[in-house]
């Protein structure tokens, strides 16, 4: 299965230009992103409420003034627990390229564009980090030089406090992708094991093992969580009936997917309709 059906086809900031800020507020506290992965690097800024940010296996929960990177071409995943504001700094890693291959390029900036290095995981609280973060954030998208010289700032703190490692390489990533893949081409059908585990050559038995050590949760925990949120989709964008969703979802019982959607999102699929229409029309 190609990798490339998780691959995020969004373009962020122009050609000239690759940088993009997408800031994202969450009034109900049910935000929710699937996996998905793409070329830029994003640092996700947190103003105030609770996220979860998972990345391949682990899970990091964010609160007001926390930030998290999340490296060029890794898997994520990220959820509301909470209202929320957040703000999504996303860039190119050539954005940072200079046109003269100099020291500080091969030294500092040739690792990251390179993909030799990565940002390290983990939740930040930095308050140096957070003061330049902070001010990229409130910069004018046409203020092009204030942007470059903030974001070379901020590159400089992350060396600065060991937030920047080399990188070690792993085909294990590519595995989990096309397993994702998969799952996320096929969700609207019946899906065994045995299938799922055919797509990367392996016993379903190993295949259970291994979805839970890299992604914390079980096969068909994530096939539930990425149905429903596909059908949080067709209910607020669609007329479709509850039981037409359901079909189109994966859920070949009502009854099943109004107690899924439930145990997910505290809400009946109706009330959550509901609820969110309501929502749009204050």
């Amino acid at each position: 299965m190609d990798r490339q059906s998780l691959k995020e086809q969004r373009k962020h900031g122009k050609y000239d230009f690759p940088f993009h800020i997408i800031s994202h507020t969450d009034s109900l506290g049910t935000y929710n992103v699937s996996y998905h992965w793409h070329d830029e690097i994003e640092i996700i800024y947190l103003e105030y409420g609770e996220i979860d940010i998972r990345c391949s296996k682990k899970e990091y929960h964010l609160t007001s003034g926390d930030f998290y990177i999340i490296n060029s071409n890794e898997l994520h995943q990220i959820s509301g627990r909470s209202p929320s504001l957040h703000h999504a700094v996303i860039f190119h890693p050539h954005f940072l390229d200079f046109s003269l291959f100099d020291r500080a390029e091969e030294v500092y900036i040739h690792p990251i564009t390179s993909g030799s290095a990565q940002f390290a995981a983990g939740v930040c609280q930095d308050q140096d980090c957070l003061h330049l973060l902070r001010q990229l954030v409130g910069t004018s998208p046409k203020k092009y030089l204030s942007i470059k010289i903030l974001l070379y700032a901020l590159i400089d703190q992350f060396y600065q406090k060991n937030q920047i490692i080399m990188k070690e390489p792993s085909n294990a990533q590519d595995d989990l992708k096309k397993v994702l893949s998969y799952i996320q081409e096929n969700f609207n059908k019946p899906l065994t094991l045995n299938q799922i585990a055919q797509q990367i050559m392996i016993t379903p038995n190993y295949l259970c093992r291994y979805f839970k050590k890299k992604m914390g949760m079980t096969v068909f925990q994530y096939m539930k969580q990425y149905r429903i949120n596909k059908s949080i989709d067709l209910l607020l964008q669609s007329d479709l009936s509850i039981i037409n969703i359901a079909m189109q979802c994966g859920f070949d019982n009502l009854s099943y997917y109004i107690r899924t959607f439930k145990e997910l999102t505290g809400l009946t699929p109706k009330q959550y309709r509901r609820q969110h229409t309501q929502q749009e029309i204050s």
